[in-house]
């Protein structure tokens, strides 16, 4: 980022990643009036914050800055670039850190590539903006809303996803993304002298033209459901906040609940997005009756935790050998056509034959077996994990054989079956 000494121009330019070119700010690249409150700002929700300090305020917009994502479509952020600079506008000093944040999907999203962005990228690129002002007191009221303490935020977009003939444009925007030019955090230690500290939550709206094109309705049809999810967003801000002890200078919050115990998230999350863009073509061409999205992405799901399982596995063993495997009544196998593709040795056994067995490539294809199972004589070999991905009558079976044989399992189960049937 450059900036022009104080007093003169407000132009900034942010020095984006190669390769984002195209990227630009919304709504005005030229004064940044977003940022300096200088736009039309749209306030959706407004929340007392009895008990949180203004030191609180700024350790939760720092977390949901440098590391963690309000909203949950996005798994991983990465400040690529920061810079600190004073101010002196509106009569006020204050100092302003803008942040250059790469935003990490879940899933990918149509960007550039063509008239219509056809091409798709699991990234988005986003600035954030902190203001400070000098001369504020903790505790004290201020009159000028643009010089309380303050974060936005504001993706940079895409050519392609600001013409409003572009029938996909907003999609450009992560899911439970604002679906605004930026959205702004405010603090007020005590709004309207009532004594009370209050958050507030603003908007600057997305061209009504825009939203329209792309078969979405207007802000204004929309205001009742993004002010009750503003509301939420605050109570969430103001947790995080109150959390933070002045006195000690940092969270009081213990933990009570301990997720992702048998590996970190951000490793399944890269593996799950990986196998989406491998396998996902397979939404296209899916020849059973079931729900084509629903029976791709939820088995890629499920192979990327037992991947992501196995990896760690791998890790507390030192080894490097991949695990074998048997999926026990593996269905239209897709399970098993994704691990043995990944590289894991092992067979699926059903005892129907599916009309997408032959559809998968080898070494895949070869994988699958018809046989209809004996779970108290069957051979399992050597297999180093049974699996039961929704195995039916199968399912209580498969712990016993793999007590047997002294090797581990998985089941995932649909419905609730006993030895003897439901």
């Amino acid at each position: 980022m450059n900036n022009e000494e104080e007093g003169g121009s407000r132009d900034m330019v942010l020095q984006v990643p190669s390769g984002t070119s195209d990227l630009t700010m919304l709504p005005c690249e030229e004064d940044h009036r977003m940022a300096f409150g200088c736009a039309d700002w749209v306030s959706l929700a407004v929340e007392e914050a009895a008990g949180v300090h203004e030191r609180g305020f700024w350790f939760a917009m720092d977390l949901w800055t440098r590391e963690i994502h309000w909203n949950r479509s996005i798994w991983k952020i990465d400040v690529i670039e920061e810079v600190e600079r004073n101010e002196n506008f509106f009569g006020e000093g204050g100092t302003r850190r803008w942040f250059m944040r790469r935003l990490h999907r879940k899933s990918p999203a149509p960007v550039t590539a063509g008239q219509l962005g056809d091409a798709v990228t699991s990234d988005a690129m986003e600035w954030a903006s902190h203001y400070a002002p000098n001369h504020h007191e903790l505790g004290s009221s201020t009159s000028s809303s643009h010089s309380l303490p303050h974060v936005v935020f504001s993706l940079l977009v895409p050519q392609a996803a600001r013409s409003s003939s572009n029938q996909r444009a907003t999609r450009y925007w992560p899911f439970h993304y604002p679906k605004a030019q930026a959205y702004r955090f405010t603090f007020d230690p005590a709004e309207n002298h009532s004594g009370l500290a209050h958050l507030r939550y603003d908007v600057i709206p997305l061209d009504a033209d825009l939203t329209r094109q792309n078969g979405g309705r207007d802000f204004e049809a929309t205001l009742a459901f993004v002010q009750k999810g503003a509301r939420l967003l605050l109570a969430s801000l103001r947790k995080i906040a109150r959390s933070y002890d002045v006195k000690l200078g940092r969270s009081t919050y213990e933990k009570r609940v301990y997720h992702d115990t048998l590996y970190p998230e951000g490793r399944y999350r890269e593996n799950y997005r990986r196998l989406k863009m491998s396998y996902g073509f397979w939404v296209q061409q899916w020849p059973e009756k079931t729900d084509p999205v629903k029976s791709v992405f939820e088995e890629l799901a499920i192979a990327a935790f037992l991947i992501t399982l196995w990896e760690a596995e791998r890790s507390r063993n030192g080894s490097a050998k991949l695990q074998s495997f048997a999926d026990l009544g593996c269905g239209n196998g897709f399970l098993t056509y994704v691990l043995v593709s990944e590289g894991h040795p092992g067979v699926g056994f059903d005892r129907q034959v599916r009309s997408i067995w032959s559809m998968y490539p080898n070494p895949a294809r070869a994988a699958l077996i018809h046989r209809k199972l004996d779970m108290e004589t069957i051979d399992l070999g050597d297999a180093d994990w049974l699996l039961g991905n929704h195995s039916d009558e199968l399912t209580p079976w498969i712990p016993l054989a793999a007590a047997r044989v002294r090797t581990n399992f998985f089941v995932l189960p649909c419905c609730f079956w006993g030895f003897h049937g439901r």
